[in-house]
């Protein structure tokens, strides 16, 4: 248990130890990629969560991504904006995960700092054609709500 980092003294791993133990991971939440495609986004939820017990880097990643896509389609988006938060600590260069951060903000009607993030992704990427449409319904949006 200590050589796969599943037992609480563990020592020190490099980046190859952790992409080793991605692989336990993604087995043991194989089954939320099913469950996820078939609309049954609790038991989805349900398998990234088992597949997050185990420790790993690019693996665990995903599995907070495809977490936090379950629980935006479950309207709980606090939940969501959080899984998308912790697969943005682990890939903070991937716009995608930043701009679903913004959306989860804007759903919970934090506007103002979901088009920080918009703007942020489109400055790094000015095509990204999904923050371009999202910060374009966002100030509509606003636009319409009387003051």
């Amino acid at each position: 248990l200590r050589l796969r980092g599943l037992h609480p003294r563990v020592p020190w791993k490099d980046e190859a130890a952790f992409s080793v133990l991605d692989i336990y991971g993604q087995a043991r939440a194989a089954p939320g990629a099913a469950a996820f495609a078939a609309t049954r986004y609790e038991e989805a939820l349900a398998a990234c969560r088992r597949g997050l017990a185990f420790p790993g880097a690019l693996g665990s990643a995903l599995l907070w991504t495809t977490a936090g896509h379950a629980a935006a389609r479950l309207n709980r988006f606090a939940e969501a904006e959080a899984s998308f938060r912790r697969a943005l600590a682990l890939r903070p260069r991937d716009l995608d995960l930043l701009t679903n951060v913004a959306t989860a903000c804007a759903a919970q009607g934090r506007a103002d700092e979901a088009m920080r993030y918009f703007t942020l992704v489109l400055e790094r990427d000015p095509r990204n054609a999904a923050a371009r449409a999202n910060l374009a319904l966002l100030r509509r949006q606003i636009e319409r709500v009387p003051y």
